[in-house]
């Protein structure tokens, strides 16, 4: 999941790999224990699908119709983790908020590729993850990368921009640099205004961190 040296290795088997053990490689055990419990167990014949290769190659038909299917359970995998994710923090549990942010990103990352917009939303639930979990730096390379994504692309919606900003301060604010907090999250409401306007029900959160609620 860190892309750092693995130390635990997770056998497990799946009616969607045909009883073929699906390996799974983590850190430590307690990353291994934290993205088991908190998100993993879930979805052991999703990983098994995209994870363990087809017995046969098949016709290239057959091929071209796997590689869709693996594509569309990614990008389903990758939605549920981060809702894994939000959930756990809702529950004020960071530390399984974490290991299910980062496959989150993993799988965003192996659809669209490494700085793309499409997996902005799953590093900013990673960031938020880090900021609950108390890493600072590892929230704000995560911001950064997903900033570079926005500075790259003008397309980016007002929406997603809100989202950045509003991480950005709620990360600032839990190190005490307060002005720089209060910069993010008075461009958070700006952004969001211009997409849904300064009433809007999505810009409730923005208010929130502003008055330090937070």
């Amino acid at each position: 999941l860190t892309g750092r040296r693995a130390s635990v290795a997770l056998a497990v088997t799946s009616n969607a790999a045909d009883g073929r053990p699906l390996t799974l490689y983590f850190e430590d055990h307690d990353t291994a224990t934290n993205a088991w419990t908190g998100s993993l167990c879930r979805y052991v014949d999703q990983l098994a699908f995209i994870m363990v290769p087809a017995k046969s190659v098949g016709s290239a038909v057959e091929r071209e119709e796997r590689t869709r299917a693996v594509r569309e359970c990614k990008a389903s995998l990758s939605a549920l983790c981060a809702d894994d994710a939000m959930q756990h923090l809702a529950e004020g549990s960071p530390l399984l908020a974490v290991p299910a942010a980062q496959f989150a990103v993993k799988l965003a990352d192996a659809i669209h590729g490494e700085g793309s917009l499409e997996a902005v939303p799953a590093r900013l639930c990673l960031s938020d993850a880090y900021v609950a979990a108390k890493y600072p730096q590892l929230a704000e390379d995560t911001l950064t990368a997903a900033n570079w994504a926005l500075l790259a692309r003008a397309r980016a919606s007002n929406a997603l921009r809100s989202r950045l900003r509003r991480s950005f301060g709620k990360l600032y604010a839990s190190q005490g640099r307060y002005e720089e907090a209060l910069r993010q999250l008075a461009d958070d409401i700006y952004h969001c205004s211009l997409e849904e306007g300064p009433e809007h029900l999505s810009a409730v959160g923005g208010y929130f961190e502003l008055s330090g609620g937070g």
